[in-house]
């Protein structure tokens, strides 16, 4: 819920890009330039995608 926050899980194994499993995603993790490692718990700003 947005007053609770989401949870996010990888849509492929870390350290790879498949189009397959960004297909699958209902939203997409903006993670800022300047940030070298991302880890749970962790805020990011999300954009959800409309089904």
């Amino acid at each position: 819920s947005p007053s609770l926050g989401y949870r996010a899980e990888p849509t492929t194994p870390p350290g790879t890009v498949r189009l397959h499993g960004l297909s699958e995603a209902n939203a997409i993790a903006v993670v800022p330039e300047d940030t070298s490692t991302v880890v749970a718990g962790d805020t990011l700003h999300c954009l959800l995608l409309d089904a």
